[in-house]
């Protein structure tokens, strides 16, 4: 009995270990973070992985990328859209301005593929 006790604990601490293995956070070549100013505005960034899949998040709301039909992808929430061609390595970021002096942040997960796997994780505040 106490064997497959420590069979079975043995298999759930295993397991657990496994479960970040799915997504594994990256650079690919994007800064960690990037800050806008109270005005708004547009920034381009560039890294080394091609973009299939965009995501837009902040404290449980969420926005997924919807394609266009120029074979780009963009998703928006609140205040900021992300724009990027399918498979290029660019990204654009449109910020609308701000009304108050509060900060506000989200955060962009961009994949190079449209399923699990790695991603890039982009902080945005203004």
């Amino acid at each position: 009995m106490k064997r497959v006790l420590l069979v079975i604990i043995g298999c759930l601490i295993f397991c657990t270990s496994c479960i970040g293995a799915f997504q594994k956070e990256i650079d690919g070549g994007f800064p960690d973070k990037v800050t806008f100013p109270k005005e708004g505005g547009e920034l381009s960034l560039t890294g080394e992985i091609p973009i299939y899949s965009i995501g837009i998040y902040y404290s449980g709301n969420q926005s997924g990328h919807r394609k266009k039909e120029d074979g780009s992808i963009e998703a928006s929430l609140d205040w900021l859209t992300v724009r990027a061609k399918m498979g290029s390595n660019t990204i654009y970021l449109y910020a609308d301005p701000k009304n108050n002096n509060k900060g506000r942040t989200f955060y962009v997960n961009l994949n190079h593929s449209d399923g699990y796997g790695e991603y890039v994780e982009i902080k945005v505040k203004q």
